[in-house]
């Protein structure tokens, strides 16, 4: 009977896990490969007459019978890598630092660069829409670092799971490879400014250091085809499968946007139901811009079922308020880098520029400081307000604000100024189309104007240019005499105007500062309002509302009249003969 020592019966298993996962990834039972060894050691121990197993008798027979020792020969039982494994095995020390590079480091800087500056999303295509498109671009460079790591310590790592991320990973640079092929001429003829031509590059390259990887990783398996190394298939459908299930909001918004734009009625409906319940609302704003670039998407299901880009940004901007209810321009505009907007984002064309719409966020353009004054006459029913306005510009190029107005009922914007150079110089009323001529004439010299249209019932529509850049400010004032809305006989209210549309940012920080005075008692239900009595037959309201606050039930005030006050009356300051206008309350 052979007996087994304790070391060769450590060297046998040690040597056998070593090569367990290989027969299992051939579709070969391992217990009974493990047994036929064992057998087959006997065998030849009992022909020479030998009847105890020894570990050196374990290393020479396995050796000579195995071919997996060539990967593994005379390795000591500690997991650590042996020196002295076969050629085959080893990493060429060159090849690893290029595979490194084109693999890793690259795809990694090119993905930090994309995600600081959205450099491709504002020049081509949005390359990385979702949080789960940057996972799965990090993965590739994550993965190539594991392999590489793991061949050169094998002991340490399942065959199994490399041979999965492998996979995966050829797969998602491939997919990626792709997308970025009619790049790729661009890329070469870029190389020579800067280096830039490498980022289009950089999936092509992550995608053959992959294929290099798995070729090292068949080698060291021993095995004769990638094929047989699992995770290369796999990989390749679970990634497709991935990619549509991630571009499914996308592919829906293309789609439903095309509806909307349809001629047919019933389209449009079905376009917009379709948007609500699967568009995506980030990727409807951008489409709401002119922005090119960040229109784009990687989802090829969505650009061949939509036909492409065919909706422009008005048609956009009706959809976008159909679908959530709020005008675009009261979202920020869509930024293409997911970590803040890059010297490639400096710029945005201001299409509407001097036009005749509100039109979407300019970058650089905010509002500084906002201050809101008011003289009410609760018994004439009668008041008069001043908003004064500062925009900021913080960026390098002259910008126009551009804000509708919702004024009180009745209200009319009675009085505009504007501050040039530190002197408060007063407009001038005429008609819409020659007020609009004169605007258009200055925006072209690059003055300072300033113009209020009405733009709908108790709307206005105001515009400023230009904002001075590198942080320059442009001051204004509105005069609005508004009448007071009657409560009964004994209360009249008002609503503060406020903003329905703007292409200017509002801070978190800038607030909208409140007076309002009266020589009768006011009244506010506003927690950030406070009733003031600051003398004798003197009444005010006084607070900070924000930009939210001032449009809701907080941007009302209410004052006190005497019942039995039926008449009232003004004199006419529009015309030169005096009218008196006069006001019965039945």
């Amino acid at each position: 009977m052979i007996e087994w020592t304790q070391a060769a019966e450590q060297e046998f298993e040690r040597h056998f896990d070593l090569i367990r996962s290989s027969f299992e990834d051939m579709g070969a039972d391992p217990s009974e490969v493990e047994n036929d060894l064992r057998r087959h050691i006997e065998e030849e121990m009992d022909t020479n007459g030998v009847t105890v197993v020894t570990e050196e008798d374990v290393k020479r027979i396995m050796a000579r019978m195995d071919p997996m020792e060539n990967m593994v020969k005379q390795q000591p039982p500690s997991p650590s890598l042996n020196p002295a494994r076969a050629k085959e095995s080893k990493i060429g020390e060159g090849a690893t630092v290029v595979y490194s590079i084109a693999g890793i480091v690259l795809p990694t800087i090119v993905l930090l660069v994309e995600l600081s500056s959205g450099m491709c999303a504002e020049s081509f295509f949005d390359p990385i829409p979702t949080i789960w498109h940057v996972l799965f671009v990090a993965f590739v460079p994550v993965s190539n670092f594991l392999l590489l790591f793991g061949l050169q310590k094998p002991m340490e790592w399942n065959w199994r799971l490399l041979g999965w991320l492998n996979g995966i990973a050829i797969a998602i640079s491939l997919y990626y490879s792709i997308v970025f092929l009619p790049l790729v001429p661009i890329g070469i003829i870029a190389i020579l400014f800067v280096g830039y031509g490498f980022l289009p590059l950089a999936p092509l390259m992550a995608f053959l250091s992959a294929l290099w990887i798995r070729g090292k990783l068949r080698n060291a398996l021993g095995v004769s085809s990638t094929f047989r190394i699992p995770g290369l298939v796999g990989g390749i459908v679970f990634v497709l499968v991935a990619f549509l299930v991630v571009d499914l909001p996308l592919t829906f918004t293309r789609m439903g946007l095309n509806m909307v734009a349809s001629d047919d009625a019933e389209t449009q409906k079905e376009g917009i139901e379709l948007l609500r319940s699967m568009g995506n609302e980030k990727l409807m704003l951008r489409y709401c811009y002119q922005r090119a670039g960040s229109r784009r998407t990687v989802d090829f299901l969505g650009s061949i079922l939509a036909g492409g880009d065919t909706v422009g940004p008005s048609d956009a901007r009706k959809a976008f308020y159909r679908v959530t209810g709020k005008p675009f321009n009261t979202f920020p505009p869509p930024a293409v880098g997911r970590f803040g907007r890059g010297a490639f984002s400096g710029f945005d064309f201001d299409s509407d520029e001097g036009g005749t719409v509100v039109g979407g966020r300019v970058s650089g353009v905010s509002l500084s400081s906002s201050r809101i004054d008011g003289s009410l006459a609760p018994n004439a029913a009668l008041g008069y307000l001043e908003w004064t306005l500062e925009f900021k510009n913080s960026s390098s190029w002259q910008r126009e604000a551009r804000a509708q107005i919702a004024l009180p009922a009745g209200g009319v914007v009675s009085r505009l100024t504007l501050w040039v150079h530190g002197e408060e110089k007063e407009a001038a009323f005429a008609s819409r189309a020659k007020t609009r001529a004169a605007y258009e004439s200055v925006v072209r010299r690059r003055r300072d104007p300033v113009l209020v249209t009405t733009s709908g019932p108790d709307r206005v529509l105001v515009q400023c240019f230009p904002v001075p850049p590198d942080g320059g400010t442009m001051k204004i004032r509105l005069g609005i005499t508004v009448p007071l809305n009657l409560i009964g006989r004994d209360h009249v209210s008002l609503r503060l105007p406020y903003f329905t549309e703007r292409n200017f940012r509002i801070g978190a920080d800038v607030k909208h500062s409140v007076w309002i005075e009266s020589k009768q008692p006011l009244e506010t239900n506003s927690t950030f309002l406070r009733e003031e009595n600051p003398k004798e037959e003197l009444y005010a309201i006084r607070g900070i509302l924000d930009d939210t606050t001032l449009s809701g039930p907080d941007g009302i005030v209410r004052g006190i009249r005497e019942p039995e006050v039926t008449d009232v009356w003004s004199p006419d300051t529009i015309t030169d003969n005096g009218f008196i206008v006069h006001k019965a309350f039945e």
